[in-house]
């Protein structure tokens, strides 16, 4: 079936040529300057980019994705780059590229190529980098013709990966017969694979890459076995580096390498189905040699766990001892599901192993095992993070049913994933002299405490990474720490930090305390924390998130001058909880998100402007619960307006007063502040208004009564009467008892005679006054003598027709002098509103006595009625 689709493609290929040859023969036709006119349409249609490539002295044409259907034509003879990646290619013609002689770089990725004429790189003789990757180009003889290749004299590079997904076939080895100067090839392979005679002539062959490519589930590599003489062909090249990524590997044989005299590199990333132990017993054809690189990560069984799978993730006694001087800088064996490391492991690879990376497995043992770094002289860079595993009992419970099978040398049946040791007090470690980074995060569920008083080797470590071990105790001064400059204590939870440990980094610039529920007590001033920090005066970076911290020092970072990077997020902080004034100049980034910060103060937004002024400042807010309230109004406009560079696009989350969720670039600011803003000038302008009526209606009145006001202006300022405030020894009498004449006998008797017997009042009584025309005199004069006047009110009274009269002189006499000169007895029912308004405004509540009737003579009431006349001050009882 195959046969026949490329017979039909062919013999549409030949259909085609012979037309548009017939066409452009025929000059004086109208065929002819109909099909140049469609030549420039599609060219113009599918325009590419031209840039001058000053390194290679020609044009460089950028053709990707333009829907081309065919190679354009109108292009500089110049050419020397041309990107046709992603297009719909689908065939390429002989010829294709002989107006471009001067060529040098073809990329034709990505275009669902699935044939190629005999001639179709005819002309280019200069040609250095061919790409045909990602493509449909079955690996056979009938799409790569012995001499497709022949015109390419000078290729370099040549990609043919992830084109073709069958299992079984045969390479055209004979197509690179004539590649003689290619030092590149990347190529996919089948199952039984045999590298023919053609890779022979590849004599300046220096990389080969088998590669399926990581962005498709094709098994591209699907060389399954590697015998001993699978590279047999390539003894004679210069083969350093072999890459062999995402391949389906079941088999990999002692001596596999053995044939690679000039290997530096080997990468094995990905190599499924294979395990660790064949990958460390096929090191044996590294002996005797200087490599570079080893990279071998996830390197296992991805699914079932059977004991025989097990053992292949061990690296046993057995298995190293067929390493004998061999010389590896650089090995990377992270993500292989490791269960076992030897002892003799540290002798094998100890020579020259400069760069060690066991992250991300499950290695067995105790912390002591650690120890074994002092046998790498030369290490300078050592991962062994992330030795927990989610799978623990499964490993565990296969272990135990198989341990009489297993090596006995291993000696881990019984083992459990790194746990503590028991280390004395005071122990010293010993490091590589050499070694720069230490990376021993997540190595340990919980080591608990150990007592550290030195390590020795270190004065060339700068990074030392110890999270989330279950660290109990940071207590004592380490010796030997000095010159580290990134330093990680994180998620050790309750771990008790000190000043002294802290100082064990004089020289930090990077201190990692995260998620380490740290004690709101030692950041207090004062506190083992807040010392330690403040002691660290290199410190260029400092982070603290994830403790639910509540409150800072305001002075924290006063000593770190050099303080460029502070990572708060995910605390409880409402506000920046730094005095910003006092923050160093240089910082440039500032962690704020998963906070309860609402909004920020006018005082903190400016200082943050300034600091960005300074230097480009970066601040992230996203995860605080941000208020669209009137009283962040400023907050949201800052937040648009600033230099800052703020995460989340400026857009946060946020609720209004309404509790309605929104975002702070849909908050309208304009509409928002006459809403916020509008209630209180209204409120403002109201009461200004009423001001502005009050005063209108005062001055009228003022003016109105000038006289009278200055008077009082005049009394209140003390400038009044002279004479001041008389007194009741400046009167003959200390009371008048003025009465109807019908009341003769209730005035006179009942309350004239107890208050002149009992109290001794010196009284004016009405039965004092001659009948006739002389009572007015009398009314006068009596009003005139008196400290006080008493009306005794009754029904009588306000019938009398003098009782008018009476009350008028009563409140004529009434001056500022003498305020409180007038006292009414109510008796009986008497209503204060028969009374005239002259008379009201001048008594106060305290000379007004609602008496239902006479008292008897020892009733208090005679005593407050005293009271009122011989003082005349508040009311109050005796």
């Amino acid at each position: 079936m195959v046969t026949g689709l490329r017979s039909l493609n062919l013999i549409t290929a030949v259909w085609v040529s012979f037309v548009i040859t017939s066409s452009l023969s025929l000059t004086d036709s109208f065929q002819a300057p109909y099909f140049h006119l469609n030549t420039v349409s599609i060219s113009s249609r599918h325009s590419c980019s031209m840039t001058r490539d000053t390194l290679l002295n020609g044009t460089s044409v950028d053709c990707q994705n333009r829907q081309l259907t065919d190679i354009p034509k109108a292009l500089p003879a110049d050419t020397v780059v041309l990107q046709l990646q992603h297009n719909h290619l689908l065939h390429l013609r002989n010829y294709s590229f002989t107006h471009l002689p001067e060529l040098v770089q073809l990329y034709l990725s990505f275009c669902n190529l699935s044939s190629l004429e005999p001639r179709a790189f005819q002309g280019l003789g200069h040609l250095q980098t061919l790409r045909l990757d990602h493509n449909n180009l079955l690996l056979d003889n009938e799409t790569y013709t012995s001499d497709i290749f022949l015109p390419l004299i000078r290729l370099r590079i040549l990609d043919l990966s992830v084109n073709d997904p069958r299992r079984t076939g045969n390479i055209p080895d004979e197509i690179f017969a004539h590649l003689q100067s290619l030092k590149k090839l990347t190529i996919d392979t089948f199952q039984d694979e045999s590298f023919g005679t053609g890779f022979l002539q590849l004599k300046k062959l220096t990389v080969l890459s088998l590669n399926s490519g990581f962005a498709t589930e094709q098994p591209y590599c699907a060389i399954a076995r590697l015998h001993n003489n699978t590279f047999s062909v390539f003894e004679n090249t210069k083969l350093s580096h072999l890459y062999l990524r995402q391949c389906n590997l079941y088999q990999i044989e002692v001596g596999t390498f053995l044939p690679l005299s000039h290997i530096t590199t080997v990468s094995m990333d990905t190599v499924k189905y294979l395990g660790i132990d064949p990958v460390i017993r096929a090191m044996f054809g590294f002996s005797g040699r200087n490599i570079s690189q080893i990279i071998c990560p996830h390197c296992y069984y991805p699914h079932r766990t059977s004991l025989e799978q097990l053992k292949n993730q061990m690296i046993s006694k057995e298995t190293t001892s067929l390493l004998k001087n061999i010389c590896i800088e650089y090995l990377d064996l992270s993500h292989n599901r490791i269960l076992y490391v030897d002892d003799a492991f540290a002798f094998a690879f100890a020579k020259c192993l400069r760069h060690l990376d066991l992250s991300h497995n499950y290695i067995l043992g105790q912390v002591s095992t650690i120890l074994e770094l002092s046998l790498f002289k030369k290490l300078e860079y050592a991962d062994i993070s992330f030795q927990i595993s989610s799978k623990r009992n499964e490993i565990d419970n296969v272990l135990r049913t198989g341990a009489e099978e297993l090596d006995t040398d291993t000696n881990i049946s019984n083992s459990v994933i790194l746990t503590k040791s028991n280390l004395s007090p005071n122990v010293v470690f010993y490091l590589p002299p050499r070694l720069r980074i230490l990376k021993l995060r997540s190595i340990v569920a919980n080591i608990g405490k150990i007592s550290l008083s030195e390590i020795r080797g270190g004065q060339h470590l700068t990074e030392l990474d110890l999270a989330y071990n279950g660290l109990k105790a940071f207590r004592q001064h380490v010796r030997g720490l000095e010159h580290v400059q990134s330093v990680d204590l994180s998620g050790n939870t309750d771990a008790e930090l000190t000043e002294h440990f802290l100082t064990s980094f004089y020289c930090a610039a990077q201190l990692f305390l995260n998620n380490m529920g740290l004690s709101q007590g030692t950041l207090l001033p004062g506190g083992p924390l807040y010392n330690g920090i403040r002691s660290l005066v290199h410190l260029t970076r400092l982070e603290l998130s994830g403790n639910k911290i509540q409150f800072l020092p305001s002075d924290l970072l006063n000593p770190l001058t050099n303080i460029s990077y502070v990572n708060l997020a995910d605390n409880s902080f409402v506000k920046i909880p730094f005095d910003l004034s006092f923050i160093p100049k240089d910082l440039t980034f500032l962690d704020m998100s998963s906070n309860s910060l609402t909004y920020m103060s006018n005082g903190e937004m400016n200082t943050l402007d300034t600091l960005s002024y300074r230097h480009s400042l970066t601040l992230k807010l996203e995860g605080n619960p941000i208020s669209c309230s009137c009283q962040a109004l400023p907050f949201i406009r800052w937040l648009s307006s600033t230099v800052v560079a703020l995460d989340q696009r400026n857009s946060y989350t946020c609720v209004d007063e309404e509790g309605v969720i929104t975002s702070t670039t849909e908050v309208n600011v304009n509409l928002h502040w006459r809403r916020c803003r509008g209630l209180f000038w209204f409120l403002v302008a109201v009461t200004l208004m009423c001001f502005l009526t009050v005063v209108a209606v005062s001055t009228l009145l003022i003016l109105r009564n000038l006289t009278y006001f200055q008077h009082r202006l005049l009394i209140l300022l003390g400038r009044g009467a002279q004479e001041g405030r008389v007194t009741r020894h400046d009167f003959q009498k200390d009371a008048y008892i003025a009465h109807c004449e019908l009341d003769s006998q209730l005035a006179c008797h009942d309350i004239g005679m107890v208050l002149k017997q009992r109290y001794l009042l010196r009284l004016i009584l009405s039965h004092d006054c001659l009948p006739g025309h002389l009572f007015i005199k009398h009314v006068v004069d009596s009003v005139n003598a008196s400290w006080k006047t008493v009306l005794v009110v009754t029904e009588n009274f306000l019938e009398d027709d003098w009782s008018y009269f009476t009350m008028q002189i009563a409140a004529n006499a009434v001056t500022n002098t003498n305020p409180n000169r007038v006292i009414l007895l109510l008796i009986g029912r008497i209503n204060e509103a028969l009374l005239p308004e002259f008379l009201l405004s001048l008594v106060s509540e305290n000379n007004i006595f609602h008496l239902s009737n006479i008292p008897d003579e020892e009733c208090e009431e005679w005593t407050h009625i005293k009271n009122r006349i011989l003082n005349g001050d508040e009311y109050y009882f005796t």
